[in-house]
């Protein structure tokens, strides 16, 4: 009986997801998305981003240490291609295809150097996979207009999953948020401070008040804005608090598209044929012909996939598995000893975001084998000021950046010197102390996702 009920409604559960709903709405989204990332991409080329971030390097930090890297003109010609795709993306033509390119290339360059790491780089990520997956080109795209192909009704859990997955982004940026040194006002004092300067507002958000203000303003975002979205009554009123949020953050914290991306999402949370309602509105003011809705509606059509298809079980099963994946993903921190946001076991993917500050000061040494002399690494012979900052502040980039040294060295001479460090650091301005221990011979331990002795709790 229990085993009956529980069958009964998982097929109640697996027809709300598989029956349809309007297009218009993730429609909308994908020409916003496809528009900003190709935007993003030409910035990077025509700014020289992609010289100095990924072409000047000698030394990048790949997330898999046998990811193969580019030479200088392939790198060059993808970005560019990866800007053509994103623009078919927004255009719908070729949709397909060009969704798949750009979610493998976009992939591929953020895998590439951990040193570029940003929680939204990896947001786009999961976005463009999402859109290779969801039937997102049915209206508003060229390859509709031109072989007339597709609906304008697609499963109700194409747009459910963006929505969940931008809910675990923002709850996740929410709970992460409730710890000791955000709540005290760290490390958003320092970062305010460092920002006095600024004309007009400088004065203002450097004062104590706005700190506690950016605290709990910060957490209340977070835990409410996806539900104020969701919510026809209060949908402007999450509008709004998102355009201040969002804007807020780009003008003080200079993170690149991710505020416009967040902006663009909103289109994902009215109902799914709001835009045909708006210009329904529109004609009408204008004295234009409207537009007809398809007669089918998200409470009464009839699923016209059985649940026993192929396509339905892969659409469910992906359903199902993307999303407790999302949502335990993050969690995985708590596998490891320690804080993280001082280890940063467990950091990344996980939306821990703007939660820590660190100062570090480093030292590489380099042990000759045999006669025991010992010289300091110039680390600016092979990595940018970026990668310098950002490398010693995260022992495990300390730690790539060794063995890759030790091997380089190995191949040179034939002999594999010991790779020492001295690192200090202070988190959200604690006191500084040792975050690894300078007896290991970093160049000779091995790579492990397990947790790392070597790193000083």
């Amino acid at each position: 009986m229990i085993i009956e009920n529980l069958l009964n409604r998982f097929e109640r559960w697996s027809q709300f997801l598989l029956a349809k709903t309007s297009a218009y709405s993730l429609a909308v989204f994908r020409i916003l998305f496809g528009l900003l990332m190709s935007a993003y991409i030409l910035v990077y080329l025509l700014t020289g981003r992609l010289q100095g971030k990924y072409l000047e390097p000698k030394f990048l930090f790949p997330f898999f240490p046998s990811q193969a890297l580019p030479d200088h003109l392939a790198l060059f010609a993808l970005f560019i291609l990866m800007a053509v795709a994103a623009l078919f993306v927004g255009l719908g033509l070729f949709y397909r295809i060009s969704a798949l390119f750009f979610c493998l290339s976009i992939t591929y360059v953020f895998l590439l150097d951990r040193s570029q790491y940003l929680n939204h780089s990896y947001l786009i990520c999961l976005l463009s996979l999402l859109l290779t997956v969801v039937e997102a080109d049915s209206v508003y795209s060229l390859d509709n207009l031109l072989w007339r192909k597709k609906e304008r009704l697609i499963p109700r859990w194409n747009l459910l999953i963006l929505r969940i997955q931008l809910f675990i982004v923002y709850l996740y940026g929410g709970i992460w948020k409730l710890n000791p040194d955000w709540l005290s006002g760290e490390p958003q004092r320092t970062w305010l401070l460092h920002k006095a300067a600024y004309p007009l507002i400088g004065p203002i958000i450097s004062q104590e008040w706005f700190v506690w203000v950016v605290t709990f303003g910060g957490i209340l975002v977070d835990f409410s804005l996806p539900f104020l979205l969701i919510f026809r009554p209060t949908f402007p009123f999450g509008v709004a608090v998102a355009m201040f949020f969002h804007i807020t953050n780009s003008v003080l914290f200079k993170i690149g598209v991710f505020p416009w991306l967040m902006l663009a999402t909103i289109s994902l949370f009215p109902p799914a044929n709001w835009p045909v309602t708006v210009s329904n509105k529109l004609a009408v003011w204008l004295n234009k012909p409207s537009i007809a809705l398809p007669s089918a509606t998200i409470s009464s059509v009839k699923i016209e996939l059985s649940l026993r298809s192929g396509a339905a079980f892969l659409s469910l099963l992906f359903f199902h598995l993307y999303v407790i994946g999302q949502l335990l993903f993050p969690l995985r921190h708590f596998a490891y000893p320690g804080n993280v946001d001082w280890t940063e076991e467990g950091y990344y993917f996980s939306w821990r975001m703007m939660l820590h500050h660190k100062d570090a000061r480093l030292v590489i040494y380099r042990t000759d084998p045999e006669t025991g002399e010992v010289s300091i690494v110039n680390q600016q012979e092979w990595l940018t000021k970026r990668q310098m900052k950002v490398m010693k502040t995260q022992p495990d980039m300390v730690h790539q950046f060794c063995r890759w040294l030790a091997d380089l060295e190995e191949r040179k001479t034939g002999k594999r010197p010991h790779i020492r460090v001295k690192l200090i650091a202070s988190l959200n301005g604690h006191p500084f102390r040792e975050l690894i221990d300078p007896n290991v011979d970093l160049g000779s331990e091995p790579f492990t996702l397990n947790h790392k002795s070597w790193i000083i709790d």
